[in-house]
């Protein structure tokens, strides 16, 4: 802020104008009565005063002019490094309120820096912070050293310009004052916006932290519920894979048993189930001689009918009867025998889906090539907690009957056992003997043979029981599998290797699809083969005539045997090992002479 001093005779600061610090000899009579010397003294004190009333008063209005600027000059500096000086508040974006915080913070440093200056500036001139309403002689010269005329005039100079000092370190203090409180403001702001964030943060956390707890214990629920269904999945499996037998019936002759307990015979029938199974077997000795090479003859003994609910599955049952009615020559050491692990039978007892759905037991004899004659061996032990016999197959899922005992075990007496629950009456399907009927059974080739001869020990009462599982093509099931491209003559693969692969696209026709058992997925599959436009051209207008109505295809004579005349469906896993009945991937067509020789090389 300039000082203006009005003229002079003497050259001030360049800051400065001039003032006639030139002493007046006025002819003022009320001096006249003065000596010279104290005339002069008083026109020089009265040429100081009116210094410094006039500089203080121009330096004053300034001033208050500068003060009234203050928040303009502030608005503007802000504005010049990139501020907006808008009203804010916790909403206000952080970046901007952190921005608008170190604008001020260095305005305000700058305003205080400043105000420092003009502090050291009015002191070196030797004018004191405090200022006075009113400057005398004394305040300035309190040695009265204003009678030199050089002395007084510097020090006039330095007066007004450390007064003007002064008061612009008032200036920039009231500046930094103002700045500190929006300083202040904004620091707040900052503040409650790090607070609302922990808040935030916090809350997060804690709706995280909730959220993992509750999906911990959804995921812990879902464990445990997993872990229940499998529990109550492998006791399901478990329960349908168990089959308890009477121990007294067992030894007596043939008997259905279901995981539900044993099946009620018709007890009207012409023949017992005991008579029936010897019938077949008189009938098989009377036509199996004659037979030609790979025409293997079955005799069907049995029907079982499964009395099933809309969307009832029928439940797998299992054949036993006594060895000796396959067998009349097996020695009485028959244990000894056993230890190989297998026993070989001239027949054995398989079954498959009639032409009614019904499931038929059927007797063959074996050849030990296209009908293995060899067996498996379990042997029964002795369960004391539930005072059972048990045994149980190597199987996945592994199978185990149980049979009651006919005397106590350890004790040689015939005394019967303590009192025990027969396994209960299954009512859900009934047993029919029929009369031998002999057939030429082709599909045997197909047969898993599920069966096995349990061994008990020689306290147990109970004689060697053979016993068969319901194959399980009989069972329902879903197609899976996506089968393999195929070009050129499909079914030329069908005489080598181990067959010709499903096509894809007919894979895809039959996936997903729920079959009643395997005979009705045998024939959706030969019709699909049929109504395929590509693959129905390889056969002849006899075949496709056939195959439209479900039936297999014949293939070259050359590749027939005997009676099998027809393309047969091999499974590469057999299904007696736990292969999968329904995924086409499982599965080739093979002609019967190939068909033959897999099973012969696999001896099963």
């Amino acid at each position: 802020m300039p000082v203006e001093l009005g003229t002079t005779n003497i050259i001030g600061s360049s800051s400065q104008g001039g003032f006639n610090f030139t002493i007046r000899q006025d002819d003022n009579p009320q001096l006249k009565f003065f000596p010279p010397a104290t005339r002069i003294d008083i026109l020089t004190q009265e040429n100081i005063t009116n210094f410094t009333h006039k500089h203080q008063k121009q330096i004053d209005e300034q001033h208050f002019i500068n003060v009234r600027n203050i928040d303009g000059d502030i608005d503007k500096s802000v504005k010049d490094e990139g501020g907006s000086n808008e009203v804010m508040n916790a909403t206000t974006p952080k970046d901007i309120v952190t921005k608008e915080h170190v604008i001020h913070v260095k305005l305000y440093y700058n305003s205080k820096a400043e105000q420092q200056k003009k502090i050291e500036q009015a002191t070196s001139l030797k004018v004191e912070v405090n200022i006075k309403p009113f400057y005398g002689v004394t305040d300035l010269f309190p040695h009265y050293e204003y009678k030199n005329t050089d002395v007084r005039k510097q020090r006039l100079i330095d007066w007004a310009l450390g007064y003007e000092a002064v008061r612009l370190a008032q200036v920039h203090e009231e500046t930094a004052r103002r700045l500190k409180g929006k300083v202040d403001t904004l620091a707040a702001i900052e503040a409650e916006q790090a607070r609302l964030a922990a808040q935030a943060e916090s809350k997060r956390s804690a709706n995280e932290a909730a959220a993992k707890a509750a999906a911990d214990t959804t995921a812990a629920d879902a464990a445990a519920k997993a872990c229940e269904e499998a529990r109550l999945a492998a006791e399901a499996i478990r329960t349908a894979n168990t089959f308890r037998a009477p121990g007294p019936a067992s030894a007596a002759g043939p008997l259905f048993i279901t995981s539900a307990g044993k099946v009620a015979v018709v007890e009207a029938a012409a023949l017992t189930l005991q008579a029936a199974i010897r019938a077949a077997i008189t009938a098989l000795g009377g036509v199996v001689a004659g037979a030609g090479a790979g025409l293997v003859v079955g005799v069907s003994a049995l029907f079982y009918s499964s009395k099933l609910a809309n969307g009832e599955l029928p439940v797998r049952y299992v054949f036993s009867t006594p060895v000796s009615d396959l067998d009349t020559n097996l020695g009485p050491d028959l244990n000894a025998v056993a230890a190989a692990g297998t026993i070989d039978l001239p027949y054995r007892i398989g079954s498959k889906t009639a032409a009614d759905d019904q499931s038929e037991v059927f007797l063959v004899k074996t050849d030990g090539e296209t009908v293995p004659s060899k067996v498996r061996v379990v042997v029964a032990t002795y369960d004391a907690a539930h005072k059972v016999y048990t045994a149980t197959t190597a199987d996945v899922p592994p199978k185990t009957l149980t049979w009651t005992p006919i005397v106590n075990p350890g004790n040689s007496s015939a005394t019967s056992p303590a009192a025990q629950l027969d396994p209960p009456i299954y009512t859900g399907a009934t047993v029919t003997p029929v009369e031998g009927r002999t057939d030429a059974f082709p599909a045997v080739i197909e047969t898993s043979f599920d069966d096995f001869i349990t061994i008990f020990p020689f306290d147990s009462g109970l004689p060697p029981i053979y016993t068969m599982f319901r194959d399980r093509r009989e069972d329902p099931g879903v197609a899976t599998g996506v089968g393999q491209p195929v070009s050129g003559t499909w079914l030329g693969a069908a005489a080598q290797g181990e067959g010709a692969p499903i096509p894809s696209q007919i894979a895809d026709q039959l996936n997903g699809k729920l079959f009643k058992n395997f005979k009705a997925f045998r024939e959706a599959f030969w019709k699909a083969v049929a109504n395929d436009p590509e693959l129905v051209k390889q056969f002849s207008r006899f075949n496709v005539a056939g195959m439209r109505d479900g039936l297999s295809p014949f293939p070259p004579q050359t590749e027939q045997v005997g009676g099998r005349e027809k393309y047969e469906i091999h499974h590469v896993t057999g299904v007696g090992q736990d292969g999968a009945v329904y995924d086409v991937d499982n599965m080739r067509i093979t002609t019967p002479k190939l068909h033959i020789n897999i099973h012969s090389n696999k001896g099963a």
